[in-house]
């Protein structure tokens, strides 16, 4: 199969309320139930289309699981401009989506004031997306088509300690403060050390996967500020076992990122 376009997925965290979240689940129900009847009647077609070629039925069945499965078991929630739509309001980004069958659409915020990488809500309003539901989290993802076409800068990216750094060969540099971020880390680590003394793993876990978010959103909002200085550049980051042997040995954010 030949892929013409590349895409890149921008993935946006909502928050609805209770109510819309009792929606939202009903919503998911209905995709899974969806899901398995397709799986029975492809498994039906194939058989039939296949029943004289010497393919055992178990081999049908597991292909088609494959075939149809590629969702897993996550109800991923299909929406597109006939049924929802992006909206701004004041400094808020909200999407609205039809959840219910005779009433109007759902306004579920989208978007913090402090999240300040998601300015590209706007351009990606046009497309079609899923929503999908992460443990108790959910999710909004939409494909966008992007050129690979670079502006020809190439900007450097240096992880120190305290400060991450974005410089061009010539031009004005980023600095980019992550001890907020560090701090964040740090007392969460300190939770696990204590939560793990008192065998209460799954908070633990919980804290665990606390620290990836932190880490995914100082990695965003890195990323946002070189786009809207630089544009489409090309980045070039340091060895990273050079930036170990230039930074100090507790640097866990960049420890995080290089694991990630």
């Amino acid at each position: 199969m030949k892929v013409d376009s590349i895409y890149r997925t921008v993935v946006v965290q909502m928050f609805p309320t209770k109510e819309q979240e009792k929606l939202l689940r009903k919503a998911e129900v209905e995709v899974l139930k969806f899901i398995n009847c397709s799986r029975s009647k492809l498994v039906s077609l194939i058989r039939k289309g296949f029943e004289n070629k010497d393919i055992s039925t178990r081999s049908v069945v597991l292909l088609t699981h494959r075939f149809t499965g590629s969702l897993g078991n996550k109800a991923i929630i299909p929406f597109d401009s006939q049924n929802s739509r992006f909206v701004k309001d004041g400094d808020k980004w909200y999407v609205e989506v039809k959840l219910r069958r005779i009433d109007g659409k759902e306004r579920i915020l989208i978007c913090r004031p402090d999240c300040k990488y998601y300015e590209c809500i706007e351009e990606m309003s046009s497309y079609p997306f899923v929503i999908t539901r992460e443990n108790d989290q959910w999710f909004i993802y939409v494909s966008i088509p992007v050129e690979t076409k670079s502006n020809g800068l190439v900007v450097g990216i240096d992880f120190n300690f305290r400060k991450w750094v974005a410089a061009p060969y010539e031009g004005r540099p980023i600095f980019f403060d992550v001890r907020n971020y560090e701090e964040k880390i740090e007392r969460l680590q300190k939770l696990i050390g204590r939560l793990y003394r008192r065998r209460e793993y799954d908070k633990a876990r919980e804290c665990y996967r606390k620290i990836s978010e932190v880490v995914k959103t100082a990695h965003c909002e890195f990323l946002s500020r070189i786009k809207k200085m630089y544009g489409s550049c090309t980045l070039a980051v340091e060895e990273v076992e050079k930036m170990y042997k230039l930074t100090e040995k507790n640097n866990k954010l960049q420890k995080l990122f290089h694991k990630m």
